[in-house]
Parts: structure tokens; C-alpha cells; sequence
């Protein structure tokens, strides 16, 4: 019997010990980002096929190479500092370097991320670098954007305090300028209904009169040239003579022009010559059209004001001088704000506002205003168009006749509140004069006294800015009463929308400007005074 030796099993062939490197390449090989294997010291182990293709190597030439020398030079400190904290924790550390480049082109930013692993007995740091210069760009873009943004909404509140801090002060300004007008305004106004006077002493003070009242209108022009530049000027339109207010604008400029020599032609040839029109505003144009004229003309020359109309339902006002002229720059900036882009042959130049409001007026008017020149010297011509009506629609009022001197009519009795002496002092003598029994408050504390004593006052006529408080306070009081005034009305140096909002909210039923205007004043007394009486006669009827 044959007896078949088994060979004993071969021993089993020692495993390879697990290279751990091998396995995170394995994983990470084929990745889209960088990754490799670094030791304590930060010598690269190894590196997957996106590394090498970022450094420009094959894989075998990184190994065992130190990561400083593929870093850009600035970025070698920090990347101590990174191997230094991965040492000190087991968290994962991020930081951001910059890679090395050979041909000139922009290093690009990358950002480690890297963690301490303990493997058997030595300590690797597995590191994936993902590269960030878009990113980063992306980031910094949006903070300059935003630095950008931040900085145009400080400019834009800067431009907002700025601008109010200017209406403060030119709200300021013209309410000091007003002051000193009305008790002049008033002065005038009483004077021209002197009886007594010559008849050339009041047409002197009817003179002043229409002159400051003019000078406050400049003075509003300060105020509303936002608006005139915004299209936002209101217009009190009336049925208007334009040859009326030519005449009138002509008249006003006879000391400018007997100062200078200048011979004002006017050759007023329009048929049509009736507007629906703002005669003061109007007014104002013209003015300012010949103090330029004036003002940019040499001493004995002579400025032409002529007027035609056509078929159309147009006339054309027409300002020429034989002054200084104008070149195309000039014309090009002659109706901006603040720019006076020629010098005058006399006096100062101004502020550069009349032409810019002059175009914002004639706008609203529904007409055209511009300036031609031949040149330097060679003279300048403003023409203005405006829309006309026939003069069968017009209801010019005739010159006023001097009534006889007769005593005023009663009209009750008013109260006025103002600390300014000089106004409530004149005040006091025109509302007199008008037939009213004047009682005067000269602080705020004064006319509420006055009011609540139970005196029956007609006319309640109040400042607000008081010395001792706000006048606003005198028409809550009169709200108050068992028997409110007929009419109570605010009077104020401010005249902007916010304080005549403020005055109608306190109760005040009107708010004037200073100066005041006293046959406005009575004017509109007298309207509502027969409104009410028109509506208690249809109330008994009913």
C-alpha cells in the first residue's frame, strides 16, 4: 500500500504593514482640490495629482520637499506659525497663503486647512489647499462695494445737512431782513392814506411802499429758488395788463437809470397784451431784465423794451441793450444758480439768482424766456413769450380815483401781539386808521393775559417767534374761548410750508409773511367777514 505524504501548508507570506499615506491617496487622488501629507516639520509625504499640477512637478519630485520653498516668500513666516498651532491641538487650523509662481503670473491665494493625526508612532498632518484668489476677490468686490455704498449715504446725509443747515440759515437771514421791512412797509402804507398829505407826498409813499414790497418779493426769492429750480413756485393769478406792469417794472428802475444815464425806449406795439399772470411776479421778471440790461450797459447808452403779439395768442416782450454782451460759454450758463458769468460795467455782480427764478416764473406762466448775442461787445437781447387772452376776458381794474377823506368805518377791535416795537407800533396806527380799537400785547405773556380776560377781540393778529415764547400758543388760547375772535391770524418773519403748517395747526386761520401787506390784510378780513355772513343769512333762510 502506497502512502501519499501530504506536504504540510506553506506557511502564509507576511503581510505588508498598512501604509496609512497610501489609503489618503487613494481617497484623495483623483480630487479636484490639493491635498496632501505633511509632517511635523511641514515636509511634504506626499501629494495628489492636483497638487503636482498646481505646483508644475510630478508627484516624486514634491515628496520630501519642504512646503516653505512652493510658498511665496511673505507666506513662509505664517506657515510656521500654522505648523506650530496643528502641533498644539487637534482641531482643524485654516490659514491663508500665498503659492509660489515661476512664470510671473499673479500668486495665487490658497487656504490650508490642516489637523494633527496620530498614526502608530509618528504624527502626520493631512492638508487640503483650496485655492481662494476668486473668492477672495468676490470678497473684497463686495467690500468695496459696500465701503462705496456706505460712503455715498454719508454724502448723501452730508448733502442733506448741509442743505438743511443752508434753508436754516437763509430762513435765518431773510426773517431778519423782514423785520426792519415792516414797520417800513407799514410807515408807507399809512402815509399814502394821509388825507391830509399832498397829493405827491402820498404818491412818494406810495412809492416805498411798492418798493419794498418788491424788496421783500426778492427776499421770498431766496427762499423759493429750490423751487423755481424744482418747478414748484405758486402763483397768485390775477387778470393782468403786461404793458401795465412793463411800465410799473420801468418805473421801479428810474434811480438805476438816472444814476447811469441810461434812456429806457419803450415801444410797446402788442395788441394783445393781457395775461392770466401773476402781476408781482411778473413784475419781478422785468425787473430783473433791466437791472441787467442797466448793469451791463456803459453809462449814456440806451435799453429798448418792446412788446408785439401775433395771431396766435402769443406776445413777445423784448429787453435790448448796447452793453457788454455775450460770448456762447456765457449764454450757456446765464440762467444756473449762483453763477454770474460776466462782469458788470458797474456795480457788484449779486448772487446770480434773478434769471434762474426769472425762467421758473416764466415756466410756470406757460412761456419761454432766453438770451442771444452777437458777441463781446456787442450788446444782448431777452425775449419773453406769453400766452395772452382776449381783452374782452380781462377785467382790468381802472386807476383808483381819490375818495374824499372820511372817517373809517368800525370794524372792531384787535388785538396785536409783537415784540418788534417799531411794527407793532405802526400796526397799531394803520389797523387805527382802518377802524379798528387797537389793543397792543408786546410778549407772548401779555396778549394771553389780554385774551383771557373775556374782551371780544375781532381780529387776533400774532407773531410767532415772541421774545418770551411762541406765538402759536395765542391761537390754542383763542380756541379755547367761550367766544372765539373772528378772525385770528399769524404774522411771522418764517414763511416756509413747515411754519405755515405749524401756524394752521395751531388754529391760526392765516399765516403773513413779513412784511406785512395791509390791504392784503384787510383784503382778506373783509372776504371772510362776508363769507360768514353770506353763510349765517342762507343758514336763517334754511
Amino acid at each position: 500500500m502506497r502512502t501519499t505524504r501530504r506536504k504540510p501548508d506553506s506557511p502564509a507570506a507576511p503581510q505588508k504593514p498598512r501604509d496609512e499615506i497610501s489609503d489618503y491617496r487613494a481617497l484623495y487622488d483623483l480630487g479636484p482640490v490639493i491635498w496632501m501629507a505633511l509632517d511635523e516639520t511641514g515636509v511634504i509625504l506626499d501629494i495628489n495629482l492636483a497638487g503636482s499640477s498646481a505646483f508644475g512637478m510630478p508627484s516624486q519630485f514634491i515628496r520630501g520637499t519642504p512646503l516653505r520653498m512652493w510658498l511665496a516668500e511673505q507666506s513662509r513666516t505664517r506657515l510656521l506659525e500654522h505648523l506650530r498651532t496643528c502641533r498644539a491641538t487637534d482641531e482643524t487650523i485654516e490659514t491663508d497663503m500665498s503659492l509660489k509662481t515661476t512664470n510671473g503670473t499673479p500668486q495665487p491665494l490658497v487656504r490650508l486647512y490642516s489637523r494633527r493625526q496620530q498614526f502608530r508612532d509618528r504624527v502626520l498632518m493631512p492638508t487640503v489647499i483650496v485655492d481662494v484668489t476668486e473668492r477672495e476677490q468676490l470678497v473684497r468686490e463686495r467690500q468695496r462695494a459696500e465701503q462705496q455704498r456706505d460712503a455715498a449715504q454719508r454724502e448723501r446725509a452730508e448733502a442733506r445737512a448741509a442743505e438743511a443747515a443752508k434753508d436754516r440759515l437763509i430762513a435765518f437771514v431773510s426773517h431778519e431782513l423782514r423785520n426792519p421791512l415792516s414797520p417800513a412797509l407799514l410807515a408807507a402804507s399809512v402815509l399814502a392814506q394821509r388825507h391830509d398829505l399832498p397829493v405827491d407826498a402820498r404818491d412818494l409813499a406810495g412809492t416805498i411802499q411798492r418798493n419794498i414790497e418788491i424788496e421783500a418779493r426778492l427776499i421770498d426769492d431766496l427762499l423759493d429758488l429750490a423751487r423755481a429750480t424744482q418747478g414748484r413756485l405758486t402763483l397768485r393769478r390775477t387778470k393782468t395788463d403786461v404793458h401795465d406792469v412793463l411800465s410799473r417794472a420801468v418805473s421801479s428802475c428810474a434811480a438805476h437809470t438816472c444814476a447811469r444815464r441810461i434812456d429806457v425806449r419803450m415801444s410797446l406795439l402788442a395788441e394783445q397784451h393781457h395775461a392770466d399772470a401773476d402781476a408781482d411776479r411778473l413784475q419781478q421778471v422785468f425787473w430783473n431784465l433791466l437791472t441787467n440790461a442797466i448793469k451791463f450797459s456803459e453809462t449814456g447808452a440806451h435799453v429798448t423794451v418792446r412788446t408785439t403779439s401775433d395771431v396766435d395768442g402769443i406776445m413777445r416782450i423784448l429787453v435790448r441793450d448796447q452793453g457788454v454782451g455775450m460770448d456762447d460759454a456765457t449764454l450757456g450758463a446765464l440762467f444756473h444758480p449762483f453763477e454770474q458769468p460776466r462782469a458788470p460795467v458797474s456795480g457788484r455782480a449779486g448772487l446770480g439768482l434773478g434769471l434762474t427764478i426769472a425762467r421758473g416764473i416764466i415756466d410756470l406762466h406757460g412761456g419761454q424766456i432766453w438770451a442771444t448775442s452777437a458777441g463781446p461787445n456787442q450788446g444782448s437781447m431777452f425775449e419773453v413769450e406769453l400766452p395772452v387772452v382776449p381783452p374782452d376776458a380781462v377785467a382790468v381794474s381802472a386807476p383808483t380815483e381819490r375818495a374824499p377823506y372820511a372817517e373809517p368805518v368800525s370794524r372792531g377791535r384787535a388785538l396785536i401781539v409783537e415784540d418788534h416795537h417799531d411794527t407793532a407800533d405802526l400796526m397799531a396806527t394803520a389797523l387805527s386808521t382802518n377802524g379798528y380799537d387797537v389793543t397792543v400785547a408786546r410778549t407772548l405773556r401779555d396778549g394771553l393775559t389780554a385774551l383771557s380776560r373775556g374782551a371780544a377781540f375781532d381780529l387776533v393778529l400774532s407773531d410767532i417767534g415772541l421774545g418770551d415764547g411762541s406765538g402759536l400758543d395765542i391761537a390754542r388760547c383763542a380756541a379755547r374761548l367761550a367766544q372765539r375772535p373772528r378772525h385770528v391770524m399769524a404774522l411771522s418773519g418764517y414763511g416756509s410750508p413747515a411754519d405755515i403748517e405749524a401756524s394752521r395747526a395751531a388754529g391760526f386761520d392765516m399765516h403773513f409773511v413779513k412784511p406785512l401787506n395791509l390791504r392784503e390784510l384787510l383784503r382778506q378780513v373783509d372776504q371772510r367777514s362776508a363769507a360768514d355772513t353770506t353763510a349765517v343769512s342762507k343758514a336763517a333762510v334754511e
